[in-house]
């Protein structure tokens, strides 16, 4: 049974049993409410129907208190948001980004765009120099902090702590604290706050009720391993929950008569194996565990205890239909204490106002401030835009197209996207701001944190085809804004590849690159004979090519080719008009290619497209024969139609130009994947093998994919292809019909699919599987 403080107690009894008539004279001092909110993750988002409940019996909390979770509903609520706005605010959110570290892709760069399509896992590390934070001495300073000299860390120093560090759930809560961003005293904010973390070093339990409010509730939630903790001199910070997930002796300490306690959970309502789905539900139940005693006699020390229903829910249930189900059970819960909490509201009117200024302050001073900026929805004006972090040429670089300039006026939204644009040149391990004073013009601090500039990156894919396939990148200086940088990357296989290329990044948006790549190859080609040709190639590339850019790439350069075959192709076949002389085996040339990228997904693009162009001019510098050029082309367009299905037309056609072109250039069809066994090799979705076509072949492919539910797709696809000596007879023959039909299941680290494939070019029905990325 819960324990109430007796004088209340008592109190209480008498207003219900309708006994208690004041006078003036015997009015009693009004007592001083405080409203604890525990931690939980996403099952938080009940504490916003309990807050709607308050409001609804007309209950304004004197002081909130959170750890968590906790901390960021009562926080939001303490700078003067109501509960129908946090509710729409944490509903509409996409909580897949902001419980990331990700740039949206629309505003991602290009390259960025093809590393993901290849690596599921992208690990940062340093070579030497790394920006670190200086110690300051004022302990409420607490996240973004001045950076000082670069200082020597080793490799595994440098390697994430977390899988989180908090880029875009840190600026979310710079977006909706506009006006509370200097250092303060959280005692004079619309409603008192304090919230709780933990210090790994002393391993003490910390109250922030002054400093940084964004800082306070950001070190607040920092779940181990999930959220990276927050560095403050001597102090590492982490979640609150760890020590104290319902801190009602803070809110006591903060001299509240009565607690409001809401604790995630009926008592019934047994954590068991099916509730500990994740990283964040076993540190919720480690919480539990090492803080039980204390959790218990928080819990019997409040005055009114709301429980409300979590079953079936974990603390990374972020989707809109499980936060609007958590705070309807909050709501809920709330009405179930309706009588205690209409006793207290009619006990509290006919008290009087305590004029006592007791740390919590009293009610009438707090009901002049005003609410917080929400930047999302609001345009402000900037007064002195200052920076850190950055100097000389970075600077320059970085600002010179920048819209955050002093007096400019500017949008929430657009602000925030010019902080995106810093933070995506991926030379940065976060881009903060904070805007400084309580009303217009505010002054703007940002601050850039350097992170690791080299990369190691781990992609893979099983298959019907190659079996196992592992591809490795390690990038050296990679995320440098400018300078030299070195990547390595491997294709590990029965067709491997490996890659190695030197880049200087400019302060433009121009790179220039040499390459080296090597390729070993087995394909088996199917034409008049069934045959394999094992063949090696050796190419050195000389290019400049964009950098930065969202949508677009471009790249000019030349290449030196040299190509070695492991057997006499041409005791095969002359087949087609190819030159089979294997003494052609090195060739020079000139290329340029152009591309573009809309797409919303990699694999699971709903709208946007994907198009490319290339020519290559080649000279054979031995053989004496005339030069040749190949023009290859691509284009696909995704159409979404609802949120169920899209259709996905693709066009490609790669001609070959000139009399005497070698067989090492020819042209290739077949499989899922372009580039599988030969570089210049077509997809095609009747058929899983390589076979050989004429020098211009041109394919149409007609996908349609219906997501029936969750992660589960369905996919058919349509092909036509049709191929000639030249344009003038690439309609001579009537050409291929091929059809596709699969299952997609959309895992984290990439598709896991089969397909039953059927074409009229041999009549035979195919099967492939693959679980992974395509590269």
């Amino acid at each position: 049974m819960k324990r109430v403080i007796p004088f209340i107690a008592i109190l209480l009894a008498l207003l219900a049993g309708g006994q208690f008539n004041a006078t003036a004279q015997q009015q009693p001092i009004r007592p001083k409410v405080g409203l604890v909110l525990s931690g939980g993750g996403a099952l938080g988002a009940a504490h916003i129907g309990v807050l709607k409940a308050l409001e609804e019996h007309g209950i304004k909390p004197d002081c909130i208190v959170g750890t968590s979770m906790g901390s960021i509903i009562g926080g939001m609520y303490s700078i003067g948001y109501s509960a129908a706005e946090i509710d729409s605010i944490i509903s509409n959110q996409d909580w897949d980004f902001v419980m990331s570290d990700k740039v949206p892709r629309n505003a991602s760069y290009f390259e960025i765009k093809q590393d993901d399509a290849k690596y599921v896992l992208k690990i940062p590390f340093s070579t030497g120099l790394y920006g670190v934070r200086k110690q300051i001495q004022d302990k409420d300073l607490i996240g973004p902090l001045p950076v000082q000299k670069p200082q020597e860390r080793s490799v595994l120093d440098n390697m994430p702590i977390a899988a989180i560090n908090g880029q875009n759930i840190y600026n979310l809560f710079k977006s909706l604290s506009v006006g509370y961003q200097d250092s303060l005293d959280f005692n004079r904010m619309p409603i008192p706050f304090a919230c709780v973390a933990v210090d790994l070093v002393s391993k003490q339990e910390i109250v922030w009720r002054k400093g940084y409010f964004v800082d306070a509730i950001r070190s607040s939630m920092a779940i181990p391993g999930v959220f990276s903790p927050v560095r403050i001199n001597d102090m590492v910070l982490i979640d609150g929950g760890a020590k104290n997930n319902f801190p009602v002796d803070v809110a006591r300490s903060l001299g509240a008569d009565i607690i409001i306690g809401v604790k995630l959970g009926k008592p019934e309502e047994v954590t068991g194996t099916g509730e500990i789905k994740n990283l964040g539900d076993m540190f919720s139940s480690i919480y539990d565990m090492y803080a039980h005693e204390k959790y218990e006699a928080a819990v019997a020390g409040t005055d009114i205890l709301i429980q409300p229903s979590v079953k079936g829910y974990g603390v990374m249930s972020f989707d809109k239909e499980s936060i609007a189900k958590l705070v309807g059970n909050g709501w809920d819960a709330a009405l179930e204490k309706e009588e205690e909490l209409k006793n207290l509201k009619k006990y509290l009117d006919e008290c009087k106002e305590d004029m006592d200024d007791r740390l919590i302050g009293p009610r009438y001073v707090r009901s002049d401030k005003r609410k917080a900026v929400h930047l999302d929805r609001d345009t402000i004006t900037l007064g002195k835009v200052s920076y850190t972090g950055i100097e000389g040429n970075a600077a320059k670089m970085l600002l010179k197209k920048s819209k955050l300039k002093s007096g400019a006026r500017i949008a929430g939204t657009d602000l925030e996207k010019e902080i995106r644009n810093f933070y995506n040149t991926t030379a940065f391990e976060s881009v903060t701001y904070s805007l400084k004073g309580q009303q217009e013009p505010y002054d703007m601090d940002i601050e850039f944190v350097p992170g690791p500039s080299s990369e190691l990156g781990l992609g893979f894919r099983v298959d019907t085809e190659e079996a196992a396939v592992v591809q490795i990148g390690v990038g050296l200086n990679k995320y440098a804004l400018y300078g030299s940088s070195l990547t390595f990357s491997g294709k590990m296989s029965v067709n491997p590849i490996f890659d190695l290329k030197y880049t200087y990044s400019s302060h433009s948006n121009w790179r220039f690159n040499v390459d080296y790549r090597f390729r070993l190859s087995n394909p088996r080609i199917i034409h008049e004979t069934n045959s394999i040709y094992s063949y090696k190639s050796n190419a050195v590339t000389a290019n400049a090519s964009t950098q930065r850019l969202r949508q677009f790439y471009f790249e000019l350069g030349g290449k030196f080719l040299n190509y070695g075959y492991g057997r006499s192709a041409a005791d095969d076949d002359t087949y087609f008009s190819y030159d089979w002389n294997l003494r052609r085996c090195n060739f020079l040339g000139a290329y340029a290619l152009a591309s573009s990228n809309t797409l919303n997904d990699n694999y699971f693009a709903t709208r946007g497209l994907y198009a490319g162009a290339s020519f290559d001019y080649m000279i054979d510098l031995l053989g004496g024969q005339t030069p040749f050029g190949i023009l290859d082309i691509s284009y696909t367009q995704v159409i979404g139609i609802g949120k169920h299905l899209a259709f996905i037309p693709t066009v490609r056609n790669r001609t070959l130009l000139g009399d005497s072109v070698p067989f090492a250039f020819m042209n290739v069809m077949g499989g899922s994947i372009p580039g599988r066994y030969l570089d210049q090799q077509m997809p095609f979705a009747g058929f899983n093998y390589v076979s050989l076509f004429k020098k211009a072949l041109t394919t149409a492919d007609m996908e349609m994919r219906i997501n029936l539910i969750g992660r589960h797709y369905l996919n058919a696809t349509a092909a036509y292809a049709i191929d000639g000596d030249g344009f003038k007879d690439l309609f001579a023959d009537p050409g291929i019909i091929g059809a596709k039909l699969g299952y997609l299941y959309k895992t984290p680290v990439g598709p896991l699919g089969a397909w039953l494939n059927w074409s009229t070019f041999d009549h035979k029905v195919g099967f492939y599987a693959q679980f992974g990325y395509s590269f």
